[in-house]
């Protein structure tokens, strides 16, 4: 070894024509220059993984999840080697990433999952009104949350009652009420027939017997 070096150009990248030049020293001289060919890593033998650590979960914001990838050959981080596609990446449920190998990696593509959770309605960026009045309480039973409003004040009629309009924004998003696929929410409403005095009530401690609306999250909201 100490008769001669070794140096490489253009060895880095898959190609045909890497080149290696062995250069005498010593008890020889002159150089020699040959090539040689650099195949592609198959991505089996890297490790693929979220950034974000195996099997993340994400809250539904309304806005396609893209968590990171990446993918090492041993330490060395495979950069411009693979493309990333999502698919069911928006609505509550198993999402997935396909990881799919080009330029220096080869092989079967690789997919991974990731889970999108509901956002709570007790989240920050939503808003209920009640005939456009804000409410004043909420509070939790099980999974339903329970709104009072004590500026929506219907006279009584001896017979049920009801707001013309219940409203839940995201945000600048309108929430749709129902049962179906599409929707978010559905509304019960209870102690609607007698009079029924929010301000009373809250002060007593009894606001289960206060007119109020139940409003239950489904699909993305919960």
């Amino acid at each position: 070894v100490n008769d001669y070096t070794i140096s490489c150009s253009n060895n880095t990248d898959v190609t045909n024509s890497a080149t290696y030049t062995i250069t005498g020293k010593g008890n020889f001289k002159g150089s020699r220059t040959g090539t040689f060919k650099i195949s592609q890593a198959d991505i089996s033998a890297c490790t693929v993984a979220f950034v974000d650590g195996p099997n993340p979960s994400y809250q539904y914001n309304g806005q396609p999840r893209t968590p990171e990838v990446s993918v090492k050959l041993g330490t060395v981080p495979m950069t411009g080697n693979f493309e990333v596609t999502y698919s069911n990446n928006i609505a509550k449920g198993t999402a997935s990433a396909t990881v799919t190998p080009k330029n220096n990696l080869k092989g079967d593509a690789v997919i991974l999952s990731f889970t999108i959770t509901s956002k709570s309605l007790h989240d920050n960026s939503i808003v209920v009104t009640i005939d456009n009045n804000p409410v004043d309480f909420v509070r939790t039973e099980g999974d339903n949350k329970i709104f009072f409003c004590s500026g929506y004040a219907p006279t009584y009629t001896g017979g049920s009652v009801a707001p013309k309009k219940v409203e839940v924004k995201d945000g600048d998003v309108t929430l749709v009420r129902g049962t179906s696929e599409g929707c978010s929410y559905t509304t019960t409403f209870n102690n609607r027939v007698n009079v029924s005095d929010y301000a009373t009530h809250n002060q007593a401690n009894t606001l289960s017997q206060a007119a109020n609306v139940v409003i239950k999250g489904q699909n993305n909201y919960a």
